[in-house]
């Protein structure tokens, strides 16, 4: 302790103190006070603390990583088991255009064609 943290610790009434009378202040420490001397924590504690920090992040590490390796194989599942659900789409046929559409509500025509969807394949390849 620095003589400047007596000297607060006087002014605060935290440490016990009387003024002599040659104008020196005389401190009253404790038996039990002098026994707690700060020391500098043992180098073999600090090093035996810091490596068991160290195992336990590595450990916690590892997990994180096991965890990131499972969610990834429930991802990839799935999506796998979407595709298979939904199968691509077949290539569609271009819009028709304006020009291109089947004339419709014309007099005398009783009846609509069927649909593209309806229709055969061959049919809506070949116009038939």
């Amino acid at each position: 302790m620095s003589s400047e943290g007596v000297r607060q610790r006087i002014r605060r009434g935290s440490l016990e103190s009387e003024k002599g009378t040659d104008g020196r202040v005389y401190v009253f420490v404790e038996d039990e006070d002098l026994d707690r001397t700060p020391s500098e924590p043992d180098k073999d504690e600090v090093l035996t603390r810091m490596e068991d920090e160290l195992a336990f992040l590595r450990q916690e590490l590892a997990t994180r990583d096991e965890e990131i390796r499972r969610r990834d194989a429930v991802l990839l599942s799935l999506s796998e088991g979407l595709k298979a659900l939904n199968p691509p789409a077949e290539a569609r046929e271009s819009p028709q255009t304006a020009s291109e559409e089947p004339a419709k509500g014309k007099p005398g025509e009783g009846e609509e064609e069927p649909s593209s969807r309806e229709r055969s394949w061959w049919r809506r390849m070949f116009g038939g």
